[in-house]
């Protein structure tokens, strides 16, 4: 594998799986039998007051992105009154619906047992 650039740097490397590395020759005829050269960091760490305290502010704002999320589905009074209300409603309006599947089913029943009488 051939790289242009500025400096000479000749990759050599074998075909053979059981011996790999690489020999990178430089203008000033350096040798590195190095496969992977270690290169220096550009920028130092930061020092851990820095990240501790990048944490503690994404902590402080998930609280309050978690309190505001809880206000949200919460609701007020009303909403839970009104809630309320419907539940009500719905349990009621259930009711009247099965007395009048159970008074339709008599009356459909009854109509039935009269017609086969009279026409015995």
């Amino acid at each position: 594998m051939y790289q242009k650039s500025s400096d000479i740097s000749p990759d050599i490397s074998p075909d053979s799986t059981r011996n790999k590395s690489s020999i990178n020759i430089t203008e000033n005829q350096g040798i590195s039998t190095d496969p992977h050269p270690v290169k220096a960091p550009t920028r130092p760490a930061a020092p851990p007051e820095t990240a501790l305290e990048e944490l503690r502010k994404l902590s402080r704002d998930l609280t309050a992105i978690r309190l505001q999320v809880d206000k949200h589905f919460q609701g007020s009074k009303t909403a839970e009154e009104w809630q309320m209300i419907g539940i009500v409603i719905d349990r009621l309006l259930f009711g009247l619906y099965i007395l009048f599947i159970l008074a339709s089913f008599v009356t459909i029943t009854g109509i039935w047992i009269l017609n086969n009488m009279y026409a015995a």
